[in-house]
Parts: structure tokens; sequence; C-alpha cells
């Protein structure tokens, strides 16, 4: 079943998707761009490609995976019809994935003489993946979040959110993180750090907090820094 996108308000009462949403666009974005750059006889530019396709797999698998433990059940339940097709969505982007890291561990293996079919093979799976994945958390946005923000209150969507963060190894909300913050506006960023010294320990909070400092132009740290008082 397929649901057809409707307008979404200007603004819901708790968005679960838009900060992640945000980030897996970034990492997408930066694989189809150091694909496309990579150039067949650089081997360092080789393996980077790899690299940074085997990360989107990674947050894609793990993000899908949190998706299924933490928020079938609610979207089953408020939003059937949009349940239905995100199971299906998820089937298909799974196993697209797995081809294209395959093909990502070809080009490493690859002898030079190869490798330009095999980078532009690669290319072109990205390119012929990133429509359909952008439609699908378009749909997440558009559908599933204004249909749930509708039918819970802002603490419940917010207790959504922490038993997800909760389930996460802080290795692997580190590799999310870095890809949100960077992809985040001000505000975004300082909520979000803000949020984290609030509820978590000093030690992580500073951890997190020199992280988004490596991701993020050295002005749009200073501004963050500023309102939250780490200067």
């Amino acid at each position: 079943m397929t649901a057809v996108l409707t307008p979404i308000p200007t603004r819901v009462s708790f968005d679960l998707y838009q900060m992640v949403h945000k980030g897996l666009r970034r990492a997408l974005f930066q694989s189809v761009e150091i694909v496309g750059q990579a150039t067949p006889s650089r081997d360092d530019e080789i393996s980077a490609a790899a690299d940074q396709v085997r990360e989107v797999v990674f947050l894609l698998d793990h993000h899908a995976q949190h998706e299924d433990a933490s928020m079938d059940s609610l979207i089953a339940q408020y939003a059937p019809g949009a349940a239905a097709r995100i199971r299906v969505d998820h089937q298909r982007y799974d196993s697209r994935i797995v081809e294209i890291e395959q093909i990502a561990t070809r080009l490493e293996r690859a002898s030079t003489a190869v490798r330009e079919d095999v980078v532009i093979e690669l290319y072109r799976a990205l390119t012929d993946f990133l429509p359909g994945y952008l439609e699908h958390m378009a749909f997440e946005d558009q559908v599933v979040m204004p249909t749930l923000a509708a039918a819970l209150s802002v603490e419940e969507l917010i207790g959504v959110q922490q038993a997800i963060v909760s389930s996460i190894p802080p290795d692997v909300n580190a590799r999310f993180m870095q890809y949100m913050l960077a992809a985040a506006n001000e505000d975004e960023r300082a909520t979000t750090l803000a949020g984290i010294r609030e509820g978590a320990p000093p030690e992580a909070f500073a951890g997190i907090a020199a992280l988004t400092e490596r991701v993020v132009t050295p002005t749009q740290w200073a501004r963050v820094a500023a309102r939250l008082d780490l200067a």
C-alpha cells in the first residue's frame, strides 16, 4: 500500500526524524561526491570512497534497525497504511545497500586496470539509490511524523526518542552525531548540546562538544559555544 504525501504543518510538536534525517542526507550526499571524485589510479581516493560507502551502509542499516525496534509498533497503531509501506521500503533498501557495499568491496580489491569500470558502477548505484531513499525519508517526515505528533503528547514523543537513544551504544551514537551535528543549524546544535549537558554525565557532554567542534566551522562552533557559555 502506497500512501500519498500530504502537506506537512509548519512545525510539529516534537520531531523524531528531523535531526537524524539531516545527518543521513549529509552522509549520502558526501558519499556521492567522494565516489564521483575518486580517481581510479589513486589508491588513497579509492580507499576513501570505499570507506565512505561502508560508513553510509552502517548508518542506514542501524537507522533501519532502530526504527524497526522502536517505531514500528507506534506507526502500526496510528498509521497502519504507512507502516506497511515502511516495511516494504526497509526490505527493498536493505537489499540495495548490501549490493552497494559489495560493489565498494570489489572496487577496493580491483586492479587499477578495471577500477574505472567499477568506480562508475558504484557511482551509478549510489545515484540510483539516492532518489528513492530521499523519498522514503520525506514520507516519514511529511506523513508519519505529523500523524504521530497529532496522536501523542510531546512528553510521549520525548520518551520514544529517549528510548531510542538509550538503546544505541555510545560508539554508534557518535558516528551518527558527527553527521547530525554537522548538518544541523545553529539552533538545533545549541538545543541538542544543551539537552545532552542536562541529561548526560559531564564526560559524555565533553565528548559530544569536542566532536561538534571538529565537524563544524570555527564560526559555527564559536556561535554555539557562546550560546551555551562554553567559551
